[in-house]
């Protein structure tokens, strides 16, 4: 039987495939306001897959009274500074505010002027159409960043980007005054208590519908790669830590079993078992990764549970 496992929102591959088809018709103005903007390197993202059965094993993980993940014998924080590094935004700066303001810009009148052109496929082809216009590359820019952050960095669980999020592109130069990463981190901690809350429940044998976590829940997965440093980093030295990553697979799951698929370039850890039996009657365990979760010690499997930063990152933030 099929396991409910949870589901997240932010879907990398087709914003991967917009952002490519954007590219052939853009011009060398359209980058130069991108750059002036904080979210640059997130049109160089790679179309690294959502892996839900390792988001439900953190969340089967998650201890509310801590609001920490519980990685082998350690609770262990999703920091906005480990957000920060992973997506390449800033800790500091003015707060965002997850509210929409009464007065309505000039850009958002003529783009937004009714509900369903929120929708991310109404601004995926309002973008397609503009990006040959010429004269319009400040407004494409901003209509790109309204997509960029309704689909990575706050998806919510509809199809449309937060209402929110428009008050915050008029402004290009000044959107790099907000702490994006805190920002980014609270949009999906406010949802992973319940999300948790739903997916425990399910372990525990109760009929419930494990639903969506909104938010960037790649950054989640992301971090926990370089947490624990299982080997799924296809780049080394590329920043922000998204980069080093890819479309590639490691985890597969069949029938009652868990198989562990390394990359060529990346050896199996000290201590790692490669492929672990479970008993039947357990599809928490039969679709999720909680055997390497639950196996993750300091010092018995020589993976160290830490977040290291490199002296180019400590520079930059």
């Amino acid at each position: 039987m099929a396991v409910n496992l949870v589901n997240g929102r932010c879907y990398l591959t087709p914003v991967v495939q917009t952002l490519n088809e954007l590219k052939v018709h853009m011009t060398g103005r359209h980058w130069e306001i991108i750059r002036r903007t904080p979210f640059a390197a997130l049109t160089e993202i790679e179309a690294v897959l959502q892996e839900r059965a390792l988001l439900d094993s953190l969340l089967q993980r998650f201890d509310g009274r801590s609001s920490k993940f519980r990685i082998g014998a350690s609770l262990v924080s999703f920091r906005p500074q480990d957000v920060g590094l992973i997506l390449g935004l800033r800790c500091d700066g003015n707060a965002v505010v997850f509210q929409k303001k009464k007065t309505h810009s000039p850009f958002e009148l003529r783009y937004f002027s009714r509900s369903y052109e929120r929708n991310k496929d109404s601004i995926k082809n309002t973008l397609e159409r503009i990006v040959r216009e010429r004269g319009e590359e400040e407004n494409f820019v901003k209509l790109l960043m309204v997509y960029l952050m309704g689909t990575i960095l706050f998806p919510n669980t509809s199809c449309s980007v937060p209402v929110w999020i428009v008050d915050y592109v008029d402004d290009l130069p000044a959107m790099g005054r907000f702490a994006w990463a805190q920002a980014t981190h609270k949009w999906i901690m406010e949802d992973v208590p319940q999300a948790a809350a739903r997916v425990q429940a399910r372990c525990a044998g109760n009929k419930t519908n494990t639903g969506y976590v909104k938010g960037c829940s790649v950054a989640l997965t992301t971090w926990f790669y370089e947490l624990t440093g299982t080997g799924k980093k296809l780049h080394f030295g590329k920043t922000p830590r998204i980069l080093c990553y890819d479309l590639s697979f490691l985890w597969i799951s069949a029938s009652s079993s868990l198989e562990w698929r390394p990359e060529k370039r990346a050896p199996v850890p000290a201590g790692m078992v490669e492929k672990l039996r479970l008993r039947r009657g357990k599809p928490t365990g039969e679709h999720c990764l909680g055997f390497i979760l639950s196996g993750l010690h300091r010092d018995s499997q020589g993976i160290q549970l830490h977040f290291p930063v490199g002296k180019d990152e400590r520079k930059e933030k």
